[in-house]
């Protein structure tokens, strides 16, 4: 994903109007962060959107540019213990 991840981040950049954030970015930690203090993930790219045109935008970019599917933490994906 590294080799792709300049690629994926650029088309991103260029589908929305949004804050589009990679781990060197300086709102990349805080943006990661959820609530739950279980999930713990590093995405490669967030997508901060603004309205639901951007999200069209950046999963059919992220669709375009990659094949592992965008995810969104919640209390859905985080596994019981």
């Amino acid at each position: 994903m590294t080799s792709t991840l300049p690629v994926v981040a650029t088309a991103l950049r260029s589908a929305v109007r949004g804050n589009v954030l990679v781990a060197a970015d300086p709102a990349y930690d805080g943006a990661r962060r959820v609530w739950n203090g279980l999930v713990d993930r590093y995405p490669a790219v967030i997508a901060r959107c603004v309205d639901t045109a951007d999200v069209v935008a950046a999963v059919r970019s992220w669709g375009r540019t990659t094949r592992n599917a965008p995810e969104r933490p919640s209390a859905r994906t985080c596994p019981s213990r």
